[in-house]
């Protein structure tokens, strides 16, 4: 009797336990559940920030190398300018010196100082400058032959305005173009370019 009597309290309490029994493993397995979509989710949040995380150090190296492209260039273009301007100046010198002394003998001295700083320099004249400074040393080299050969007084003044023409000229190839707002920017030491300008 003994194992009547406890199948039927076992029957009971299985009766009243069982709604509870029931709601716990139903409860504990949707505890499971949530907690492998939370770890599902979280893999992928990390996934997402990790990939984010990624591109944002891509998008700064690029900038990175942008800015020192753009410092690189900037300084080779500064310094150009810079070399250019000091051709220019001392091209100008020359002219000056030439054309005060074209009718003496020194003519021969600074024509050969002309060719020689031509020979080195020419490359840092604007072309119209370079053109005009060699079309004037070559000019004072003739115009001697020209006055004692006695040429037409229209061929020595087209020779004469060949040489006195290429001061302005040399003045005008020394005008330099204003600094883009880059270069402007890398002057001031302001980063010139923003990760939100850089195309992917």
């Amino acid at each position: 009797m003994d194992f009547g009597f406890g199948a039927i309290i076992g029957a009971i309490l299985m009766y009243i336990v069982r709604p509870y029994l029931s709601a716990y493993s139903s409860k504990k397995g949707e505890n499971l559940a949530t907690i492998e979509a939370i770890s599902k989710i979280t893999d992928k949040i990390e996934e997402v920030r990790t990939d984010y995380a990624k591109q944002i150090l891509e998008v700064t190296h690029q900038n990175t190398l942008l800015v020192e492209a753009f410092r690189a260039e900037s300084s080779l273009r500064l310094a150009a300018a810079e070399k250019r301007l000091e051709a220019h100046q001392q091209a100008f010198a020359l002219w000056r010196k030439l054309v005060t002394i074209i009718h003496t003998p020194e003519r021969y001295s600074v024509i050969q100082e002309c060719e020689r700083w031509w020979n080195e320099n020419c490359l840092y004249l604007s072309p119209n400058a370079r053109q005009a400074f060699f079309d004037a040393y070559w000019s004072a080299h003739a115009h001697r032959a020209y006055l004692e050969t006695n040429a037409s007084s229209e061929v020595i003044m087209k020779n004469m305005n060949k040489i006195e023409n290429a001061g302005n000229k040399i003045v005008e190839g020394a005008e330099l173009p204003p600094l883009g707002e880059i270069e402007s920017k890398l002057l001031s030491g302001t980063n010139p370019v923003s990760p939100s300008q850089i195309k992917s």
